[in-house]
Parts: C-alpha cells; structure tokens; sequence
C-alpha cells in the first residue's frame, strides 16, 4: 500500500495527556507497523508485550474497581513489584499454559455461562460453612460425569472474583485455579497444576515470585522440565502460601480424576498444605473415586457437597439449563410453542440431573428438520451411557462408518488434542502424502466426517476435542474398543508412529524456516505465514510415545521392521528433527524421547543402539545452544563434537564450508555431560545424583570479590568433579567452593592446599579440596584459562569461550583434561563472509 515505506502514524499518536510530569513522551522516527509486526502467538516478541500488558491492563481494571490507578495515581502496596524482565523471563517460564484462557475455553465449548445454573451453590449449607468458617480449610465437590461440576466451578470463580479484595490493588485476597483435562499431556499431570496455580498468584502479586526466582535463577526452565520438578515446585508454592504477605487465597482445582500423572503426589499435598496454611481455603472437584477420598483424610477441616445428595439443587438448575437452551434451539429451528413445549418436556422428564445428557441431545436436535425432532427426541435414551451407545450404533450404521471410527481411534489415544491438519497427515486414508495439492480439501472432508462422529468430537478453532471425558473413557472400555480398535489400540499407536516417521521425513529440511544467518537465536525467529512445522508438530514431539505405546505392558523389545524404520530415519533426519524440535521451543521433550529410545531394545541392530546413546550425549551436551540458535546444531554442535561421535561422522558433510579450520577435539566423549548457563544470580548448592554419578554446581562472581581471604568449603566429596568458568577474576571463596574433590594418586594423600599454576596471575584460582589434589589434577581444573606446558604437557593455548555462570556437569570422578575444559562453552559459529 502507497506510503507504508513511511511512518504511518504522527510522532505523537499514543500520547496519553496526562500532565507533564506524569507522562514523558518519546518519539520514533519508524514504521510502527513493521515495528508491531509479530509472526503469531508463539512469536517471542508476542508473548513479551503481550504478558506485560496483560498484566498492566488487569492491574489497571482492579485499580479502577478500588478507586485506584496506575495511570493517575501510584497504587498503595508495598508487595507490589514491577515486572522488570528478568521477573517477566521468569513467569513466562512459569506459565506453560494460562489457567485464564482454559476458563474461557471450557466456557465457550460448553456454550457459555448460565448463572441461575449454578447460583444454588452458593446458598449450600456445605459451601457456606466451607466460606464462612475460619476451620474449615478444604471443600471438595463430588459427583458423577456429566452433572455439571467444571461450569460449577467456574461460576464459584466468577463469585469470588467479585469478593471485595480479590485480586484488587490492595491484594488482600488472591484466586487462583486450574482445570485439569487428561486428553492434553500439557494439563493432565501434577506438575502442570502447580505451575499454573504458581503462575496465577505470581501474575496478581509479583513480589510472590521471590519464591521462585531463587531456584529458577539458578537452573532456568530446567526447573519446570527436571525429573525433580516436582519437589522444588511444591516446595516453592508451599514456600508462597506460607509467605507472611499472604493474606487469604483462594485455590480451585477442577477434574482432579483426570490428573493422569502425580495424582497421588498431588493429593498428599493438597491434604497436607491444606492443614497448615490457614489463610488458604481450596476448593477441588472430581468424580466419586474412594483412592481420592482415601488420600484426603476427611475431617472437620475439609467439606465434602455431593451432588447425589443434593439431587432437588441439581435437578431445579438442570430444568433451568433447559428452558434456556430450549428457548434458543426454538428461535433457531422456528419450532411452534407446542413443539417446544413437547421437547422441553421430555428433557426435562430424562435428563436424571444430568447437564451433560441435555447437551448431546440438543446437540443432535441442532442438526435435525423441525418435523422430526418430537420424533427424534423421543429416540434418545435415558442415562449418559445409554445415550452413548446409541450414538456408537448411528456412527457404526452411517456410510462413513470406517472413516468415523478410524478417526475416534485416533483423537482417543493421542496425547493432547490435535488440529484438523495434524490428524489428516496422522493416517494414510485421509490424506495421500503424495498429493500435497489435495491437502486443503482433505481438511474440509475430515472436518464434515468429524462432524458426524455421533456427537462424541467437537471442533473448536481447527482443533478436535472430546465433547466430554466421559465420552474417551465410554470408547475406550472393553466392549467399545473392539470396535474402533479392530486390531488393538497398538496397532493404532504403531500407525501413528510409522506415519509420523513418513511425515517426518518429507517435511524436515536444514533451516526449514529459512533462517540463513546461523547465528540467529530463537528469539529473533519469525514463524513463516504458511507454516512448514505446523502440520507435523505433533508428530515430531510424540513419534516415540506412540512407538512406546504400541508394545504395551511392558514390552521394551522393538522388533527388526521398527528397529529399522527408526535407523533409518535418525540416520536421515536426526540433525533436522533436532532443529525442528529447536523451533518448537521443545528442546526437553526431544532429548527426553532420545532417552527413551534409548532404553529400548532393539532387535538385531546394535548399531542403532550405538547411534541413539550417541545422539544422547550429543544432544544434551549442545542442548544450550541448538536451544538459544536452532542452525548451530549443524556448526557447533558438530564441529565441536568428538571425533569418533557416531553422529558426527554421519553428518560430517553437514558442517557448512566456509568453517575451514576446525578446533582439536578430543577422541571420544569424556566424563561431562552438559553445560547449565542463563544464572543470573549466586548459585552455591551442590546436586548430587541418587546414584552418586553424576554432580553440578554453579557460581556466580562479583569483581569485589577480589582479593578476600581464601576459606575452606564444606561442599566437596570425595569423587566428584566441579568446574567453573568465569570471565571476571573469581574470588577464593567463591573459588574454594569449586574444590574437585578428584580421585587423587596415594603419593598425593595428605598434601598440603596447593596454589593451581596454570592460572594466569589475574584469573587465579585457588583449589581446596577434601582430598588434595595433584598437580596435574589442579591443572586440568582450570576453565578457558592460560595453561603452560609443565602443567599438563601440553603446548600453551588460551580460550576465549569462558563466560560468568557457567556451570559444567561431570558424568564420572575422571579428571578433565584442559582442551575439555577450554570447550565448555561452546563457540556460537556466523558466516561474515
């Protein structure tokens, strides 16, 4: 468009006039819609501005409920703490996903918010003793599927939202929820419920995020993703509820039946923390299952309403559900007043209390001619399961009946809910990979057959979801599965697997965003407008589950055809799916599923075995940074791997050509395992591995360090190894917490804490350790540093690698040899021409 290459709005557009000293106003000489411009909501730069005015929009709006504003007027709170970037980094970390934005979802599937259909509730004797007493600590609302417990909920949070206080400027009452949903991986397990609930709590009060900081500083999003994620984040949100500027919070958890994973380490907890956090009230909901009500230790500190027993509350909010809904239909279908009359009869005569059993039948009276919907009606059975097994007998009775249940096989056993273009390149029937023209309209007639699959599947934004768990759960019993698992659901998950392999390896290409720069980081990424990852993000993330789950029990036997279907394809594309994954922000989860492989056998292929143990090692020790630039994968990455690296060799011709004089490295890989960085703060604990191998520990230094007097560390054991790199000169103690603590030669025993010689006079580093350490131990202890010959036989070299907050993970008690060190960081490789 004309004038576009100019700026397009005046130097003064966003001014706010308020009064000069309230407001300072800087101009942009620029384009501010090129300025603006993000590529989506998985865009770096969208997630920055949209969190921070997320947050200043929703302070803004409690302000102005309070009679305070931001804009006019600074807030009174003391706890309130600016979100600066590194607070910003961290919450963004936190928040896997927005608790807020599942509400809104879970509201607009259901078809929004009915008030009089959950307003009795609050008139509950159960509720307000919950409510009102300063004992009772805990309310856990139970009852069958379908009988309205999740829009319970969320009309309780919309109440409490209302409460004088909650999430005002003042802060003295806080909310937070989550609702968990077993068909998403990213919402079904106890980790996640901890990291939303945290995330809510830190976005309405930042100074809550202290709690946090102290170990996310030190280990970064690692914290999120560790196989001891869960303890540091229960300590962390029982660190917050017990913080001292707490005042009464309010926590609501919804569907804890369907927290698949940690379910029993969540139930400890809420029963523990619940008891002795007194200014926190919880409210958890989930279906009648005695292992819940086992783990909860029920006393006059917790309240359970069930909804059986309180069938009249239900029974009046169901008829009101209904004399809505039926009005709408009504207006909709233009049915006469007898007719609606008629319908609203029979619903309200069948539905046993049920909200979810009136939303499938008037579901399918939404696709039915007004002159037979009496008749139609009246078809529908009594009870939820009933109702759904007759609509498994209209799928199996319809001409797409095959396509119908092939596709109900597939949105059963994926592992969170897929796109319309994710499920087509899922199976071989819905889309010819050699017919890429034929892609969109594939889509449109999965999406019309979807629509067909008897109510149990509903689409929202171009993603398949159940209707219900009920309904998952209704087809994979015993007697459902065998008919839309005709050959097991293992052959369902193989399929899914092979087929994620094919789509794999047609899409997957070096720089698949064409990036060029190699030392484009990820958060300069733009995704393209057509997207080449977004029909196969499913596949690169989940193939290995699928493998995994097609051996069922415990099978870890991988027969020859899938041994060689899986070298094949790492032979192929190993380089390519790890910048993919790279890009998707899913680095963890790939190097997860490598270690899964890796715990595989596989039939008759020891090279394949060879391979995946050697890709591990090459893709945690460069997790970093194919993490912070996905194209170093094909530099550093492998110019920096040993030389007899398996994966190395395989993809030596990938190293880009204009790096024409290569580092020495070493033979083989040695005892480190991975690099941590991103500290921005002092990091002085030592981790140790249950079963004593492996050892971390990061430091930060400060230059007014300097020059204090050396002291002892108690940290150290003996065999264990601890390197540090930094580009300030450390002080001792800073320095004697690196103590090696090596497996020393016996001559050595018993002699005095020597100075190391192999640093420079600037950079020296003083060793202290339980055990001393030989000469030629201290000198390999040094980091990027200037080493002479005597130290180490070795010609002098100096490098340039070393940066503060480094820390290095050692594998074994072996000593490190210099060249090891002096790569403990890698070089971030750029083309100047």
């Amino acid at each position: 468009m004309k004038g576009l290459d100019n700026k397009v709005v005046d130097n003064f557009s966003s001014k706010l006039d308020l009064a000069r000293e309230q407001e300072t106003v800087e101009t942009i000489d620029a384009n501010h819609m090129k300025m603006a411009r993000c590529s989506g909501k998985d865009d770096t730069r969208y997630r920055q501005v949209y969190g921070v005015l997320k947050h200043f929009i929703r302070a803004e709006i409690s302000n102005a409920q309070s009679g305070v504003g931001n804009l006019g007027k600074q807030a009174d709170n003391s706890s309130y703490v600016p979100l600066d970037s590194e607070n910003q980094t961290c919450l963004q970390g936190l928040a896997a996903r927005d608790p807020r934005d599942d509400k809104n979802r879970i509201e607009d599937m259901k078809g929004g918010m009915l008030k009089d259909s959950y307003t009795w509730i609050l008139e509950n004797s159960e509720f307000q003793q919950w409510y009102d007493s300063e004992q009772s600590e805990l309310l856990w609302i139970r009852g069958d599927p379908g009988k309205g417990k999740t829009m319970l909920l969320c009309g309780i949070i919309d109440k409490l939202k209302g409460t004088p206080g909650v999430a005002s400027a003042s802060r003295c009452c806080l909310l937070s929820y989550f609702f968990c949903q077993a068909t998403d991986t990213s919402i079904n397990n106890a980790i996640a419920v901890l990291r939303g609930l945290i995330y809510l709590l830190a976005d309405q009060q930042p100074a809550l995020l202290q709690h946090v900081r102290k170990k996310y500083d030190a280990m970064g999003e690692n914290l999120f993703v560790d196989p001891n994620a869960w303890f540091a984040l229960s300590g962390i949100f029982t660190n917050i509820l017990q913080d001292p500027s707490l005042e009464r919070t309010y926590v609501i958890i919804d569907a804890l039946d369907e927290c698949e994973i940690g379910l029993q380490q969540l139930l400890k907890f809420i029963d523990k923390t619940s008891s002795v956090c007194p200014r926190v009230k919880w409210i958890i909901s989930s279906r009648n299952w005695p292992s819940i009500e086992e783990q909860l230790h029920l006393s006059g500190q917790k309240v359970q309403l069930r909804l059986e027993l309180n069938q009249n509350s239900i029974s009046a909010a169901v008829s009101t559900y209904i004399e809505y809904k039926v009005g709408e239909l009504a207006k909709r279908k233009k049915y006469t007043a007898k007719l609606e009359k008629s319908v609203r009869e029979y619903l309200s005569l069948n539905a046993d209390a049920t909200f979810l059993w009136v939303a499938l039948v008037l579901r399918e009276l939404d696709t039915i001619d007004r002159r037979i919907a009496l008749e139609t009606v009246k078809m529908f059975p009594p009870g939820l399961y009933p109702l759904y097994q007759q609509m498994m007998d209209q799928v199996s009775k319809s001409n797409n009946a095959d396509l119908c249940k092939r596709i109900l096989s597939i949105v059963a056993v994926v592992k969170r809910p897929i796109t319309l273009e994710e499920l087509v390149y899922l199976d071989n029937t819905m889309h010819k990979l050699d017919c890429p023209e034929d892609l969109s309209e594939d889509i449109e007639d999965i999406k019309q057959t979807a629509s067909q699959c008897g109510s149990f599947l509903t689409i929202r934004d171009s993603t398949i979801y159940f209707v219900h768990q009920s309904a998952k759960d209704f087809l994979l019993q015993e007697k459902t599965s065998q008919e839309i698992f005709r050959s097991g659901i293992g052959e369902v998950h193989y399929a899914i697997f092979w087929r994620s392999l094919q789509v794999m390896s047609i899409a997957l290409r070096r720089d698949i965003y064409s990036l060029k720069a190699p030392g484009i980081t990820i958060g300069q990424v733009k995704q393209p407008d057509s997207d080449p990852l977004s029909a196969i993000r499913y596949s690169c993330i989940y193939w290995v589950d699928h493998l995994l789950d097609s051996l069922g029990g415990e099978d870890t036997i991988i027969d020859p055809k899938g041994s060689e279907q899986v070298h094949d394809f790492l032979c192929q594309y190993f380089l390519y799916w790890l910048e993919a994954i790279s890009l998707l922000n899913s680095m963890s989860k790939g190097i997860i599923m490598i270690q899964k492989l890796e715990d595989l056998q596989f039939t008759g292929s020891l090279d394949l075995s060879a391979f995946i143990h050697d890709a591990r090692r090459f893709a945690i020790s460069n997790r970093s940074i194919i993490e912070q630039a996905p194209l170093q994968v094909y530099c550093s990455a492998l110019v920096f791997a040993p030389e007899n690296s398996i994966v190395r060799k395989t993809f030596e011709k990938r190293i880009p050509s204009w790096i024409h004089i290569r580092p020495r490295v070493e033979t083989h890989w040695n005892a480190m395992l991975q690099v941590l960085e991103g500290h921005t703060a002092w990091v002085s604990s030592v981790a140790f591995s249950s079963d004593g191998n492996r050892s971390c520990l990061g430091l930060v230094t400060r230059p007014s360090d300097a020059g204090m007097p050396p002291r002892e560390s108690s940290c150290c054991q003996p065999s264990r190894a601890i390197l540090l790199g930094s580009g300030q000169s450390p002080s001792p103690r800073t320095a004697s917490r690196s103590c090696l603590g090596l497996v020393t030669r016996p001559s050595d025993a018993g002699m005095p804490p020597r100075e190391s010689s192999c640093c420079q006079p600037s950079r020296a580093i003083l060793l202290r350790s339980a055990q001393s350490p030989s000469p030629r131990t201290a000198s390999r202890s040094c980091l990027g540093l200037m080493t002479r010959p005597s130290d180490a036989g070795m010609p002098p070299r100096e490098s340039s690698c070393c940066q503060p907050s480094r820390a290095i993970l050692l594998g074994s008690a072996q000593s490190p040899s210099p060249r090891t060190a002096s790569r403990s960081q890698r070089y971030t490789f750029q083309e100047t021409g």
